[in-house]
């Protein structure tokens, strides 16, 4: 169900792909099967007058060209990937914390694996939460990653990024949790993390109870692993490399170990 709906609000959703699960009739009160355009997208706006008007972060045309208008209360949902700052090009793991005007809560520790081994960030194209390789000091990292955080201009769902340079561990970015990763966030802990987002944005969280509902931030009782999709089979390309820009999707598993998700995901 829409979160917005189990916090008392009719909802309306807009979508040009008439076979989305989205336009399921029980997840809001109307649809709107339209092309994801700025002029339908302000007709539907006029027509309907929301309260609050919800965008995935990855519509950064729509983003800008909606923040423009002063009348129109904009969420982005998770935030805006352009509001992320690098302080370099490598990743060995990295912590999802959710933030919010007043408090920094740490969720989980992800690690990251590439298909050619590569510590790039943007060749890493399989995710697994818990980090789980490593012993981590857990306490001290999360003081580092509070204090970044507290340096930017970022809320919601963040993840800070760490790469170990021999035997240092040093943070190489702040950047807001895409949308696939919240997914493979909601799987690991059992928690609606778009549902939390949506409450956060509309002044209905109870910070409290999703503290107590966040397991231990290095619990290991299970693996969550996620392993990007990419379209070039179907397209009859085979001279490619893997690369995070390039995702049409992505599959995820569990299992007691990081291998046991792994072998799953390929069977």
């Amino acid at each position: 169900m829409d979160p917005t709906k189990k916090i008392g609000f009719n909802t309306v959703i807009l979508n040009n792909n008439p076979n989305s699960a989205s336009l399921a009739p029980m997840m809001s009160d109307k649809q709107y099967i339209e092309p994801i355009q700025l002029g339908e997208i302000l007709d539907v706006i006029q027509t309907e007058k929301p309260k609050y008007v919800f965008l995935p972060g990855n519509r950064h045309f729509l983003i800008r060209e909606l923040s423009k208008y002063a009348e129109i209360n904009l969420v982005i949902l998770p935030p805006n990937q352009k509001n992320a700052v690098w302080y370099g090009s490598h990743v060995d793991f990295a912590f999802d914390l959710l933030v919010t005007d007043d408090q920094i809560i740490p969720i989980s520790t992800v690690g990251f694996k590439s298909e050619d081994g590569s510590d790039d960030i943007n060749l890493q194209t399989d995710y697994y939460v818990p980090y789980g390789k490593d012993a981590l000091n857990i306490d001290s990292l999360v003081q580092k990653a509070k204090v970044a955080v507290k340096n930017q201009n970022i809320h919601g769902l963040v993840q800070v990024l760490f790469y170990k340079d021999q035997d240092q561990i040093k943070i190489t970015g702040v950047r807001p949790l895409r949308i696939t990763e919240t997914v493979l966030l909601n799987m690991s802990t059992g928690i609606n993390w778009i549902g939390v987002l949506v409450r956060m944005a509309t002044g209905h969280l109870n910070i409290e109870k999703i503290k107590k509902e966040v397991p231990k931030i290095d619990s290991s009782t299970h693996f969550t692993v996620m392993q990007a999709s990419f379209p070039f089979k179907q397209l009859g390309v085979y001279d490619y490399k893997k690369d995070r820009s390039l995702e049409s999707g992505a599959k995820l598993s569990i299992g007691y170990t990081i291998n046991e998700a792994t072998k799953k995901l390929l069977k």
